[in-house]
């Protein structure tokens, strides 16, 4: 054992991911028209998920650091670590990295994004986060 997680950090991490999922969460609920005729949604869902997707990356990251001494070499290959290290299952593992990717995408290609699958991902994805934020929560009781 490397060390222990700062449960201050985690828990306002865990904080920042729900805050963010909320506000998706939201807007998934409204139709495709309401959200696509609107740059401003659109927009703004877009940068939730980044916002989201950076929580749960540093959230991995410090894990990683301070549990197993491991640096990832990419923010999707930090999942990988974290599954090796029995912290989350395979699947959720993959599901995640998938997911950071996406995050990748919205900041570096945001032009190539098509924001139709930028929904998709909002109706359909949202469960993966909620299911790894609840392995994060679980495993700051016991380090």
């Amino acid at each position: 054992m490397m060390g222990q997680v700062d449960r201050d950090r985690v828990l306002t991490l865990i904080g920042e991911a729900r805050h963010a999922m909320g506000q998706l969460t939201s807007y998934a609920k409204l139709s495709d028209k309401e959200i696509l005729s609107s740059d401003e949604r659109v927009g703004n869902i877009k940068y939730q998920w980044i916002i989201m997707m950076e929580a749960c990356i540093d959230l991995c990251n410090h894990f990683s650091a301070r549990l197993f001494g491991k640096t990832p070499e990419s923010y999707a290959g930090c999942f990988e670590i974290m599954q090796k290290s029995e912290v989350i299952e395979e699947a959720l593992a993959v599901g995640m990295a998938e997911l950071a990717r996406f995050r990748n995408v919205l900041v570096h290609l945001y032009w190539k994004v098509d924001n139709k699958t930028v929904v998709e991902h909002t109706r359909s994805r949202l469960d993966l986060v909620e299911r790894y934020l609840k392995e994060i929560g679980k495993r700051i009781d016991r380090n």
